[in-house]
């Protein structure tokens, strides 16, 4: 590998030439990295350095379907979450609402480890004076599940309105059955 520098009597440039084997030449810039195929002259490809952001015209939001039949609550919040978000594609956006629908199914049969079955309450207050309400997660269990689903993935996106926009692409359903099928949402395994 061949280093290219200030030749003797030149001032040095905050550049420098690197010489790879397999005939690609790299100048590697302070802020700027370039990339030139030396296979054919005429193809240049240059990197930008300037990030892009994209808005929902630019890209397509697809459904998914995930059954939650005997996943662990936590585990599928975050996924559901990363997926309604939009971290999985390559034009994730964090100011932009770019994430996939999300229909969950069999929120009933979703599982709770540890000593969560016991101790997990989920609080509510009325804002009227000594409004302050709690709730076993077994009762919410039992008159209530998709409230359990959808508050764990409501958790893990941001507080703010970017947050309540980015929930109502989650929609969660008890049984196996849910009015998504227009939409043709394709099943994801977690």
């Amino acid at each position: 590998m061949h280093v290219a520098g200030p030749m003797h009597g030149q001032r040095p440039t905050s550049q420098k030439i690197v010489d790879f084997p397999a005939k690609e030449r790299y100048i590697k810039s302070s802020n700027l990295k370039l990339r030139i195929f030396l296979l054919d002259p005429e193809v240049r490809v240059e990197l930008s350095s300037k990030t892009r952001f994209f808005t929902q015209e630019n890209v397509d939001q697809k459904w998914f379907v995930v059954d939650a039949t005997g996943k662990t609550l936590g585990r599928i919040a975050s996924k559901i979450a990363h997926i309604i978000r939009g971290k999985h594609k390559p034009t994730f956006t964090p100011n932009a609402d770019l994430g996939d629908f999300v229909v969950v199914i069999n929120a009933e049969k979703v599982v709770v480890t540890g000593k969560r079955q016991e101790l997990k309450e989920y609080y509510h207050n009325t804002l009227y004076p000594g409004g302050a309400r709690f709730e076993s997660i077994k009762d919410v269990a039992k008159t209530k599940p998709h409230m359990m689903v959808e508050h764990a993935v409501k958790g893990m996106l941001p507080h703010n309105r970017l947050g309540r926009r980015m929930i109502k692409k989650l929609k969660v359903y008890v049984g196996s059955e849910h009015p998504h099928s227009a939409q043709m949402p394709e099943p994801l395994s977690l």
